[in-house]
């Protein structure tokens, strides 16, 4: 008897494994109920889903299937549709990981360049990381007082501060290190 019962639980534990091991929601939830217990890494390979809309990965899709049965999988990667119809919602995961697109404009992370070409179908990653500046004018100068005369006869508190007026002021240089 306790051969049979050691056993009948192995393979009921066995069985149960089996089934969450394919299970894309946690253990013990099923749709509809208890929806708000259910955590997905913040990973980016989205998918598209039956109602139109592309979600950050299988698991945000499963989520959302929580609270809605009928949501299926339509595809892997994000939703096609016709530029300037309703491109339907894409939900993006809060992360920074920005990529430089081919319009000049930095955006947050992969995903986010792919909503923005839902409306922009030409739209293509350039590279990784932010874009550079389309000039190289300095937009934030350190505190630091280390005086500078400019060939317009003003005294900059250090070369930043110049060569940010550079970009503002034609034909401006640096006339020497000191005040005016």
């Amino acid at each position: 008897m306790a051969r049979f019962s050691l056993a009948f639980g192995l393979l009921a534990v066995a069985l149960i494994a089996s089934v969450e091991a394919r299970s894309p929601i946690r253990p013990g939830i099923r749709p509809g109920y208890d929806c708000g217990f259910i955590y997905c890494p913040t990973v980016y390979d989205p998918v598209c889903g039956s109602d139109r809309k592309t979600y950050p990965s299988r698991c945000n899709l499963e989520v959302a299937r929580c609270w809605n049965p009928r949501l299926r999988l339509v595809g892997s990667g994000v939703c096609r549709f016709r530029p300037g119809s309703n491109c339907g919602a894409i939900a993006c995961p809060a992360i920074y990981a920005p990529v430089c697109g081919s319009d000049g404009n930095t955006y947050p992370s992969h995903c986010n360049l792919q909503a923005a070409r839902c409306s922009n179908p030409q739209l293509r990653v350039v590279s990784q990381g932010e874009c550079p500046s389309q000039n190289n004018c300095p937009t934030v100068c350190p505190f630091n007082y280390d005086p500078v005369c400019g060939s317009n006869g003003k005294t900059y508190p250090n070369e930043c501060a110049l060569e940010s007026d550079k970009c503002s002021v034609q034909g401006l240089t640096l006339s020497h290190k000191g005040e005016c």
